[in-house]
């Protein structure tokens, strides 16, 4: 059975899958859009956990790039205590040449399931309204 995150299990009411490849692809979406909600979420707006969440990254920016280790520990801890189905996580800044002002991470971790455990890899970049985009 896959594992999917509680708001996203209490949403829906379709029968498990019985193939490997689908439990796998609905966990992957599932870490996915619970990392993507955490990382758009501002530290300090949800009442029953302050540190859920970022802090905004435009606070950041003044001392860029000196704040860049900075901001891979924020988000590597954010995402260790939030998310624990990534294990040996890594968080790293990728520098693009075409756009050097972009904010760019890759998050490389093990996906942890109750049968096996996968890598996994997540690039996200932080848009100028201070959104992070995350994709596989």
């Amino acid at each position: 059975m896959r594992q999917t995150g509680l708001f996203e299990h209490l949403s829906t009411h379709s029968t498990p899958s019985h193939s490997n490849a689908e439990d796998d692809y609905a966990l992957i979406n599932s870490v996915r859009a619970h990392l993507q909600l955490l990382l758009n979420t501002r530290r300090g707006s949800v009442v029953i956990a302050d540190d859920y969440g970022m802090p905004d990254f435009t606070n950041f920016l003044s001392g860029y790039p000196s704040t860049i280790p900075e901001m891979e520990k924020l988000i590597k801890q954010t995402i260790s205590k939030y998310e624990p189905r990534l294990k040996n996580l890594q968080v790293r800044f990728v520098f693009d040449e075409e756009t050097p002002l972009l904010l760019k991470f890759k998050i490389l971790a093990t996906l942890h399931d109750k049968t096996k455990n996968s890598p996994v890899t997540f690039e996200s970049h932080v848009t100028p309204g201070g959104k992070v985009q995350l994709k596989q």
